[in-house]
């Protein structure tokens, strides 16, 4: 019996030093050239085979439930660190058990003990050498597996999913856009969110511009906090403090807004108003988007961003992110560039700002640029053209398409979402403004048809005359 516990000391021990490796052990050279979660960009994929996935609901409407993405990233943790190591421990117990078992009642002498002691140091080999290979396999295998990201082709690839919007200006093309593309069910903590696919999902399903809001925040007590110092952050959360805000506020007990304590790792959160009510980090999305990109090189990205963050602080955030060299420097006073000038640079991802832009080289005053229509909709038998922001002779032009009643919102996305009344749209726009959208953005892109609406636009080749 002493020699079976040091073997199975032996063992345990075997275990222990092949975790610490599985752990310490990095992957190679080759798997580190890309980023492992780029392959969080399969998410279309993966939704045409596995359909939908319940989830946590974060919407009134109960019917928005259903989440478009798989929880992609920590399943391949699981799947490809964790899961190996489980199977070790199990191994060594199966064995463990088995020498017990071996042991139970066996005759002792000189001849059987020796016979046991050579069977039980044999079981000892095979336990080590499986768990070794089972640690090898958790910590090569991911790199081994991982592909090059693949080479930009225009040419047979196209732009932005068409070889004829390459030779385009970036003026000459129309994009699908997402209001509030990082209010969505698919991350966990938002309330009242108006997208349902992930930020990475909306861009697999077809949309080329994200409208995010940005806001500095810290956690705290498992929630974030939003950091209202600043006059203008508090005014713009204020006004962004919805009547049904207000009573997901009382239901969670939350006090909104909060001056951070020294010390508190304050940073960038994409939230819509009150970071309380919903909060994803930006860092976190960028490199989301990055990846993206890196797997789709011909796809062009345009970001609008309502920031209040200062410029050099929106800069570190994409330097910490490690985006900046994806960001084409779009300049006011020249014109767009054409698509195939960005995806054959590499540089695909657009960056502009409601709030600071031009305090950076790379990120313009976004309504230097563009122009747009009114956002505030009770129904869509109030949309109109008429110019907001950005006045009117901009090289682009938006659309802001979503009806603002956030009692039904689903509901509402099903019907301004519809391909009869976005075409009634931009019909109204090419009468009232004299000319079509480059880029529509509409609440809940997978409900109705914008994409294919923009596809439409783009194939008549009438924003390129």
């Amino acid at each position: 019996m002493a020699t079976i516990l040091r073997h199975i000391r032996f063992i345990a021990g075997a275990l222990a030093l092949a975790c610490i490796l599985a752990l310490a052990v990095p992957a190679p050279a080759s798997a580190q050239q890309v980023n492992p979660s780029a392959d969080a960009v399969q998410e279309q994929k993966l939704l045409s085979e596995l359909n939908r996935i319940t989830g946590r609901c974060t919407l009134p409407d109960q019917k928005a439930c259903t989440l478009e993405q798989p929880a992609g990233r920590d399943w391949r943790e699981f799947h490809q660190r964790t899961l190996p190591i489980i199977g070790a421990i199990a191994i060594l117990l199966v064995m463990g058990e088995v020498a017990r078992l071996l042991d139970r009642g066996a005759p002792t002498g000189p001849v059987q003990g020796a016979v046991r002691g050579f069977g039980t140091a044999a079981l000892t080999v095979v336990t080590v050498v499986v768990v070794l290979s089972s640690v090898a396999a958790a910590a090569l295998l991911p790199g081994a597996s991982a592909p090059d990201p693949p080479v930009a082709d225009p040419a047979r690839n196209g732009c932005n999913g068409s070889t004829d919007l390459c030779d385009r200006r970036l003026d000459q093309v129309a994009l699908a856009g997402s209001h509030n593309a990082m209010a969505t069910t698919a991350s966990p903590g938002w309330y009242l969110a108006e997208q349902r696919l992930s930020i990475v999902g909306q861009l697999a399903s077809g949309v080329h511009a994200l409208m995010l809001d940005v806001y500095p925040g810290w956690r705290s007590g498992g929630r974030v906090r939003t950091d209202v110092r600043r006059k203008e952050t508090l005014a713009a959360a204020e006004e962004e403090l919805t009547a049904e805000g207000r009573v997901a506020l009382e239901q969670l007990s939350v006090t909104a807004g909060a001056v951070p304590d020294e010390g508190d790792d304050v940073r960038a959160y994409l939230c819509h108003g009150y970071c309380e009510l919903g909060a994803t980090d930006m860092v976190e999305t960028l490199q989301g988007i990055d990846d993206y990109l890196t797997e789709n090189p011909e796809q062009v990205v345009v970001l609008i961003l309502q920031d209040y963050l200062t410029g050099a602080e929106t800069e570190k955030v994409f330097e910490n992110a490690g985006v900046l060299d994806r960001v084409w420097p779009l300049a006011v006073d020249e014109p767009m560039p054409l698509l195939r000038d960005l995806v054959e640079s590499g540089r695909t991802l657009i960056v502009t700002s409601e709030n600071h832009g031009g305090e950076v080289p790379w990120m313009p005053d976004v309504y230097a640029i563009t122009e747009e229509t009114p956002y505030d909709w009770p129904s869509a038998e109030a949309f109109t053209c008429e110019p907001a922001r950005g006045g009117t002779g901009q090289p682009l032009f938006l659309v802001n398409h979503w009806i603002s009643n956030n009692s039904s919102p689903i509901s509402n996305a099903r019907v301004a979402n519809t391909t009869d009344e976005l075409e009634r749209r931009i019909d109204m726009c090419r009468t009232e403004r004299g000319r079509s959208p480059t880029i529509v953005a509409v609440d809940f892109v997978d409900v109705g048809d914008v994409v294919a609406v923009v596809d439409d636009l783009n194939a008549s080749g009438e924003l390129a005359r």
